[in-house]
């Protein structure tokens, strides 16, 4: 997974809080995990093997699904955990950063939902697709 970016991705998963689409959130999951995937078309997919350096099926996206589910859906929710712990004495913070929590939260929880996972995949299509962006 590639985090050496990790402002950026957390600025990203911040902007999701007025944009909850499926769309911003593949573009999370290409900036993470675009040297780990990428979609060959008619719904085909690969992953690069570290154990053998070779690009593998993904059958079903299964991995891909696993990856969003595990890594994509902790991301929100340590980005949650960091704005629950912005609270200072001014009011308006507080409220602020509960409510970027609690909505960071939220997506957390639907990113391990099946059919959001695969809405998410669905747009992220076009960001992993190897002939479009060569």
């Amino acid at each position: 997974m590639n985090l050496t970016n990790i402002e950026n991705i957390n600025s990203s998963i911040d902007r999701c809080n007025s944009h909850t689409s499926a769309y911003d959130i593949s573009i999370i999951v290409y900036r993470c995990f675009k040297n780990e995937y990428r979609y060959l078309g008619n719904s085909q997919w690969e992953y690069f093997d570290i154990a053998t350096k070779e690009w593998k099926k993904d059958i079903r996206t299964l991995k891909l699904k696993e990856a969003i589910k595990n890594v994509i859906s902790d991301l929100f929710t340590v980005r949650a955990m960091y704005w629950y712990t912005q609270c200072e004495d001014n009011i308006n913070t507080e409220v602020h950063s509960k409510y970027m929590a609690e909505k960071l939260s939220r997506i957390g929880y639907q990113l391990k939902l099946p059919k959001f996972i695969s809405v998410v995949i669905k747009e992220a299509r076009s960001f992993f697709d190897i002939y479009a962006n060569d």
